[in-house]
């Protein structure tokens, strides 16, 4: 499909950068040529803040591991990746939304094992404005969308859960089983969001999002960011870029647009989603919006309005 129209100012609300960029070339991000995620595909994509996530592996999980490991992954960041520009507040925020030459990071950690070793002034010192509280697997917290016979979130969890709402902070429920889903709308007062998700509907898989927490995170108030990855869009991980228009419409149709946005899950996936192969293909998506007459308003809000308002109301 060729690019012809400007695509749409973007907040993508999951990218992992980090850990694509540990898996690849030992250089800084801007130095990046030959990758899923370069600068000139931000800009292609007119991509003016990503929501980069920072993934711990369940393998660094427990009380003597999971610190120094999250301490190496910020140190990394902090070395690698700056010509990102750190989103901390409201103001930075919107000067990167606005300013097509300014391309922003929230930081998002993937998996908290190593926050029931630290304070609150310590967590709140890392800068994390959303925590997924899992990956996969089991931590220390809860359960991820991959254990089996899943179980409730711990005591330590449950602790970890009310410091994070007296920081401020959102949390994701993008890797969180389902049991412990639950528990989180009874428990946090906070904001909610699945960062990066499919839908069972089309995926039958329990990293998706059934239609019952769907409803009621968009109930909460919560935003829906839908991924680009194969792997959550088809059963037989082969997608394209109809795919996630569809997606995104039957959503739209259900529940309207208000909620929803781009959690692309870039870097953090192998397979190529056909004509969404990267972040500079963005303008494809915003041309399928258009050609099947979704207005201008809806189309900002999806591909970054939305995330924008979110987050304004977050960091504010």
């Amino acid at each position: 499909m060729s690019n012809k129209i400007r695509p749409f100012p973007v907040i993508d609300g999951h990218v992992d950068l980090l850990y694509m960029m540990m898996r690849s070339e030992k250089i800084t991000f801007s130095d990046l040529t030959n990758a899923q995620i370069t600068t000139d595909r931000l800009k292609q994509g007119n991509v003016r803040v990503i929501v980069s996530a920072f993934y711990c592996m369940d393998r660094f999980n427990g009380p003597e591991r999971s610190v120094p490991h999250l301490k190496s992954l910020t140190a990394y960041a902090d070395d690698k990746m700056r010509w990102l520009l750190p989103v901390k507040t409201e103001r930075d925020l919107k000067k990167c939304f606005s300013n097509e030459n300014e391309t922003g990071s929230i930081s998002l950690l993937e998996n908290a094992d190593a926050l029931v070793d630290l304070d609150l002034s310590d967590i709140k010192d890392l800068g994390f404005n959303v925590i997924g509280l899992t990956h996969a697997g089991k931590n220390r917290i809860a359960d991820g969308n991959s254990v089996r016979n899943p179980s409730y979130i711990t005591n330590k969890g449950k602790e970890l859960i009310r410091g994070l709402s007296s920081l401020g902070t959102a949390i994701d429920v993008a890797h969180l089983a389902e049991p412990g889903f639950w528990e989180i709308i009874d428990l946090f007062d906070g904001p909610i969001i699945s960062s990066h998700t499919g839908f069972r509907t089309f995926c039958d898989l329990p990293r998706n999002l059934s239609d019952e927490q769907l409803k009621v995170l968009i109930e909460r108030g919560g935003m829906v960011g839908v991924s680009v990855n194969p792997e959550m869009l088809s059963v037989d991980q082969k997608a394209g870029i109809t795919d996630v228009f569809y997606q995104i419409d039957w959503v739209v149709q259900k529940h309207g647009e208000k909620n929803l946005g781009i959690g692309s899950d870039f870097g953090g996936f192998d397979v190529a989603n056909q004509g969404l192969e990267h972040p500079g293909r963005f303008g494809n998506l915003s041309e399928i919006f258009v050609k099947h007459g979704y207005c201008e308003d809806a189309i900002a809000g999806i591909m970054g309005k939305n995330w924008y308002v979110f987050y304004s109301s977050l960091l504010g």
